[in-house]
């Protein structure tokens, strides 16, 4: 699995960061040899995916207490997660950014548009601040 062009400087400063996690519906094992693939690298305990048997916002909701008053952003590209986040009243104030470059189509991006959720370029992505 290839990196989107500018990704792998942008990863590699998030990941280095211990308030990064990635939540995902991969198997763990498998998002860590991608990463690997690709020169980067998490630590285990910070990939939350198929294995846990748990839903985004459950993993969400927990590491939200687990970190009181720290900004949360929640990257996905797929919407229907994104509204289950938007709509769950225990995550308020998360900031939800659809992947535009990601598994959606043109309805998704401006449906999420309509309904207040960010959808963020590659090239936004990648330049963002990244801060802790």
């Amino acid at each position: 699995n290839p990196l989107y062009p500018g990704v792998f400087a942008t990863m590699q400063g998030l990941l280095n960061q211990a308030e990064c996690f990635i939540l995902t519906t991969k198997q763990e094992r498998f998002v860590l040899e991608i990463l690997a693939a690709n020169q980067l690298s998490i630590d285990a305990d910070r990939v939350f995916g198929l294995d846990r048997n748990l839903e985004k916002n459950a993993i969400l909701a927990d590491l939200i207490g687990r970190y009181p008053g720290a900004s949360c952003y929640f990257i996905e590209d797929r919407l229907p997660a994104l509204v289950k986040v938007k709509d769950d009243p225990k995550l308020p104030g998360i900031h939800l950014q659809l992947a535009g470059w990601g598994y959606n189509v043109l309805e998704d991006r401006r449906a999420a548009e309509r309904i207040g959720i960010q959808v963020l370029s590659l090239e936004a992505f990648n330049n963002q601040p990244i801060n802790g």
